[in-house]
């Protein structure tokens, strides 16, 4: 009987949140049937937003397998946005955020995003990949305005390069 109710309550879950807090209430008696919903809620839902909350709720009862799921949805990120979502979920992993930033990387675009990218690697003590991620700003600086924001980034993060300190701040006199 309780195996048919939460079939037919599946069935009304009409989002992925919906389907980690249906998992997590079924793992409180049963820890397998509970995991057995969170990834028929990820094979229907597959937005990196949606794996994520599924991923939560995975972590809850099954530690070991949320991480598969975690992997899933950096797969998935497909835009910048959907990789800083993913980064934020990643919180206390030092292990998948390195995943995402290097991905993070890839997709970025702009300075500012590059920045974003910067100040995650270097709040998870990363400075290699930090100055990294701001050799890719400086080089993606398109206006004056990015580049003041290289500047501020590169004294924040790199204090001791004096080098490039000097460097991007040339740089910003000559965009003046």
């Amino acid at each position: 009987l309780f195996g048919q109710i939460i079939d037919k309550i599946k069935t009304k879950c009409g989002r992925a949140g919906d389907f980690a807090r249906l998992a997590k209430l079924v793992a409180a008696s049963d820890k397998a049937k509970g995991v057995e919903v969170i990834n028929e809620g990820a094979a229907k839902y597959g937005s990196p937003a949606d794996l994520i909350a599924l991923s939560g709720a995975m972590n809850e009862i099954d530690p070991a397998a949320a991480a598969a799921l975690y992997a899933k949805a950096l797969d998935s990120a497909k835009d910048f946005t959907a990789v800083m979502q993913v980064l934020k979920a990643a919180e206390g992993n030092p292990e998948f955020s390195k995943a995402v930033l290097a991905k993070g990387g890839e997709l970025a675009t702009s300075s500012d995003e590059l920045i974003q990218l910067a100040d995650a690697c270097a709040t998870g003590g990363d400075a290699a990949s930090a100055a990294d991620m701001l050799t890719k700003a400086e080089e993606a600086v398109g206006n004056l305005f990015d580049m003041r924001k290289v500047v501020d980034a590169v004294e924040k993060h790199l204090p001791s390069d004096a080098a490039r300190i000097e460097r991007v701040k040339a740089k910003l006199v000559k965009r003046e």
